[in-house]
C-alpha cells in the first residue's frame, strides 16, 4: 500500500503481500483523502485478476475510484469515504457476486453429575444450541462486532447477512456470513463467534460474583485477624505470659483452620461455576471463501427450466380448458346430440375440376366417403319423403360448396335427378367445380321478365340427370334481390 506523488503510483505492492493482508491485517482499507493528493492501492484479487484503485478528491469534493483490471478497462465509482479489502469490482458484469464465510461451533452443556448422559439431556444441549442461535444475532453481540471491525453498516443490515443453523441431533451451530467482500465476511464470522463466547462466559459468571466477593471479603477479615494474632504472639514473651502465649496460639490455630475451610469453600464455588458454566467452543473457524456462492448457475438454470416447464403445463391446460372448437367427428356428435354421416378427408387439387372427385375418380377413398355419406342420407330420410338437402356452414371456406357439388354427382349415379342450386350469392364457386361460366343462374331468374323459362337458366353437367343452377352475377345488395317481384308478360 502506498501513495502517489505527481510522478506516479509505487510499484513496490506485491500480490503475496495483498494475499497475507487478506487473513492477517486487517479486513477493510480506509482511504481518507485529507488532500489533493491522489492514494493508489492493491485492493484485491478477483479470480487472479488484480485490481488496483486510486483515490482523490472529485470535483464535486466527494470520494472517487477508478479501478483498473488487467483487461486494461477502467471503471469510474464514486465512493463512501472508504473502501473494503478484497472488493472486486464487477462493473463490466452487471452485478456484485456473492461471497459466503462459514463457521462451526459446539455447545457444551456441563452439569453437576458427570453421569448425566441420558437423552434427556441430550435434548436440553439441542434446546440450548437453538436459544444460543438465536441469541448470537441479538442488538449487544452485533454492535460489538461492528465495533470492533469498523463496519459501515447497523445491526439490523448486518443481521439480513448473517444465517445461524442448529445442526439436527447435535450439539452444533453453523454460522454463514454473506457479503461481496470474502475477507470481511470470514472476518464478521469468526469476530461474532468470539464476541458472542465472550458474552456468555460473562453473563454465566455474574451468576457467582456475590458469593465469590463475600468469601473474599472473610479471607480478607481472617488474614488481617490472623497477622494480628501473630503480632501479639510474637510480643508475649517470658513465664508471666505462658497462659497468654497459650491463648493466642489456640486462636491461631481456630483462624487458620477457618481460612482453610473458606478457601475449600472457595475451590468449591470454582469448581461449580465450571460444572454449571454452558462453554461455546469453535469447532472449525471460517476461512476467506474462495468462490462467489451467488449467482448459482446451475441452480438458476435448472430453476428456470422447471418454472418454464410448469408454466408451459399451466398454458396447455388453459388453452385446452378454454378451447370451445370442434376438432372431431366425435366432438361434433356429442355437442349436438346426433350422429355423425361420414368423416371426408381433405380433397387437394391445382384446379377446381380436379376437386370434383366423384366426377373424376369414382373409386378414390373420398369417393368412397361420398357414397358413404349419400347410403347414409337415404336411411336418414327413409319414410320422411323430403327431396331438398342443404348445405350449409358457419364460416367461409369449410367446404360446404364442395360437399354438395361431390353429393349431387352420387345422388346422380345413384339414378336420381338432381338440381345443384348455387345460392352463394358473394362467393360462389359451384360453377367452377363443373367448368361453367356464371353468367346465369339465380339472380337472372329471380328477375327474369317475359316468359322466359326457367331451363334457361340452367347448365347441364357430363351426367344426364344432374342439372346445375349457378348463382349467376353478383348483385351489389344480395338481400334486394331476394325481395325482388318479377313482372310477368300475359297474353
Amino acid at each position: 500500500m502506498g501513495n502517489q506523488g505527481s510522478g506516479g503510483p509505487f510499484k513496490g505492492t506485491t500480490l503475496a503481500e495483498v494475499k497475507r493482508s487478506f487473513k492477517v491485517i486487517a479486513t477493510r482499507l480506509v482511504v481518507q483523502a485529507s488532500s489533493m493528493v491522489p492514494l493508489t492501492a492493491l485492493v484485491g484479487i478477483e479470480q487472479g485478476k488484480q485490481v488496483r484503485a486510486q483515490f482523490g478528491m472529485g470535483q464535486e469534493g466527494g470520494m472517487f475510484s477508478i479501478a483498473e483490471q488487467q483487461t486494461g478497462s477502467e471503471q469510474i465509482t464514486p465512493c463512501g469515504g472508504n473502501l473494503q479489502l478484497g472488493e472486486a469490482v464487477h462493473q463490466g458484469h452487471g452485478h456484485r457476486l456473492a461471497n459466503q464465510a462459514s463457521i462451526t461451533l459446539m455447545i457444551s452443556q456441563t452439569s453437576g453429575s458427570s453421569a448425566n448422559t441420558d437423552y434427556t439431556a441430550i435434548l436440553s444441549s439441542e434446546r440450548l444450541a437453538r436459544t444460543y442461535a438465536s441469541l448470537m444475532l441479538t442488538r449487544p453481540i452485533l454492535e460489538e462486532v461492528i465495533a470492533r471491525l469498523e463496519l459501515p453498516t447497523t445491526p439490523e443490515a448486518l443481521e439480513k447477512r448473517i444465517t445461524t443453523t442448529p445442526m439436527r441431533d447435535t450439539q452444533l451451530i453453523t454460522v454463514q456470513v454473506q457479503g461481496h467482500n470474502p475477507a470481511e465476511a470470514a472476518a464478521i464470522a469468526n469476530t461474532l463467534v468470539a464476541v458472542f463466547a465472550a458474552h456468555n462466559e460473562l453473563r454465566q459468571s455474574e451468576r457467582f460474583v456475590a458469593t465469590r466477593e463475600k468469601l473474599e471479603r472473610e479471607l480478607d477479615a481472617l488474614q488481617q485477624q490472623i497477622d494480628a494474632t501473630q503480632v501479639q504472639l510474637e510480643a508475649a514473651q517470658g513465664p508471666a505470659q505462658a497462659r497468654e502465649r497459650n491463648r493466642l496460639a489456640e486462636l491461631l490455630v481456630l483462624y487458620r483452620n477457618s481460612t482453610a475451610s473458606l478457601l475449600k469453600s472457595s475451590e468449591d464455588l470454582r469448581m461449580t461455576e465450571l460444572q454449571h458454566t454452558n462453554s461455546v467452543h469453535t469447532v472449525e473457524q471460517a476461512l476467506i471463501p474462495m468462490h462467489p456462492v451467488r449467482p448459482n448457475i446451475a441452480l438458476n438454470t435448472a430453476a428456470a427450466l422447471l418454472l418454464g416447464l410448469v408454466v408451459m403445463v399451466i398454458a396447455v391446460l388453459l388453452l385446452e380448458v378454454l378451447n370451445d372448437r370442434i376438432t372431431s367427428s366425435e366432438q361434433a356428435a356429442e355437442v349436438l346430440k346426433t350422429n355423425v354421416l361420414a368423416a371426408i378427408t381433405e380433397i387437394d387439387g391445382q384446379r377446381p375440376t380436379d376437386r370434383l372427385v366423384t366426377m373424376t375418380s369414382a373409386y378414390a377413398k373420398a369417393s368412397e366417403a361420398y357414397q358413404m355419406l349419400r347410403v347414409r342420407l337415404e336411411v336418414a330420410r327413409y319414410g320422411h319423403g323430403s327431396k331438398t338437402i342443404l348445405v350449409t356452414s358457419g364460416n367461409q371456406g369449410e367446404g360446404k360448396s364442395l360437399t354438395a357439388a361431390n353429393l349431387a354427382v352420387v345422388l346422380a349415379r345413384a339414378g336420381k335427378r338432381v338440381l345443384l342450386i348455387d345460392t352463394d350469392l358473394r362467393r360462389p364457386t359451384l360453377h367452377t367445380y363443373f367448368g361453367h361460366h356464371n353468367l346465369r343462374g339465380v339472380t337472372t331468374a329471380l328477375i327474369r321478365e317475359g316468359a322466359t323459362p326457367v331451363d334457361f337458366h340452367l347448365h347441364s353437367t357430363k351426367l344426364d340427370n344432374l342439372l346445375l343452377m349457378a348463382s349467376g352475377p353478383l348483385p351489389t345488395d344480395p338481400t334486394a334481390i331476394l325481395s325482388f317481384t318479377p313482372v310477368y308478360a300475359t297474353h
